[in-house]
């Protein structure tokens, strides 16, 4: 699990699950906001391996851009 930072209004993070190596079998990672922050109004979000996200902090949540 990867637990974000505190939000700062204006903040933008950039997450990517990224592939290891060959014959590694990478889990999905859960992305969970800092005490009660959420992510586009969820509590966690999950990352497949070889995705990514971007996040800014704003209205009080991490939004997805």
């Amino acid at each position: 699990n990867l637990e974000l930072p505190v939000g700062v209004p204006g903040k933008t993070l950039v997450i990517k699950h990224a592939k290891v190596g060959a014959g590694f079998e990478a889990a999905e990672v859960t992305v969970e906001g800092n005490g009660g922050e959420m992510i586009d109004s969820e509590m966690s979000i999950e990352l497949n391996e070889e995705s990514a996200l971007t996040l800014v902090f704003f209205g009080g949540m991490w939004q997805i851009v």
